[in-house]
């Protein structure tokens, strides 16, 4: 199953875990930067004050729910069927499904702890996945430099751990430059990803 609901103004997919699988499986395979956002609630009402953020978050191949409390907030009701994709446990479905592919992967984010703590998620809970390298920016660097080192490792998987909106206007402007399959942002939900790890 697969279908877009319209929350304040953004087209939000509603997938089923299957569909989520054969949609990754495609973007693995793609010749070009597929971009995936997984929402949170402060996310959808960033995008209601600001047009240009709405606009940005578009852009993305593919839109997901990142919090049920989300969806129950603006009243939308996939939380009643089964087997669809509602919150950032997606992320792990993911690895899940790739863990024995060889797939490769980059991480660029702002808070070193939470790169070492997805780091060790990975080695932990999905061996097969190799993270080529880490990047952990601050206000002064130079973003191109950033773009050059994804691009020196030439990852499957570039995955972003930003503040938004800063995370997905950074994914929408480097995209272009990006050599990887899948560019993946969850700055968004990555703090409750690793506390349901650390439980």
């Amino acid at each position: 199953m697969e279908a877009k609901v319209n929350i304040m103004g953004l087209d939000v997919d509603l997938i089923s875990t299957d569909a989520f699988t054969a949609r990754i499986e495609e973007y693995l395979t793609n010749d070009y930067l597929n971009l995936i956002f997984i929402l949170s609630t402060s996310m959808v009402y960033d995008s209601m004050e600001h047009e240009s953020y709405k606009e940005t978050l578009a852009k993305a191949h593919m839109l997901i729910p990142g919090e049920e409390a989300m969806l129950t907030e603006f009243h939308v009701d996939a939380l009643r069927e089964t087997g669809i994709v509602t919150n950032f446990r997606c992320m792990y479905q993911m690895l899940n499904d790739i863990k024995d592919e060889n797939k490769t992967m980059y991480l660029v984010g702002v808070d070193e702890a939470e790169m070492k703590q997805f780091m060790k998620l990975c080695k932990e809970r999905f061996p097969g996945i190799k993270i080529l390298g880490a990047y952990c920016v601050s206000e002064d660097i130079n973003m191109e430099l950033v773009v050059n080192e994804v691009n020196g490792a030439n990852p499957d998987i570039l995955t972003v751990f930003m503040n938004s909106p800063e995370q997905e206007n950074w994914i929408v402007e480097n995209c272009a430059k990006i050599n990887a399959k899948l560019c993946i942002g969850i700055g968004g939900i990555i703090k409750k990803m690793l506390e349901e790890y650390k439980e």
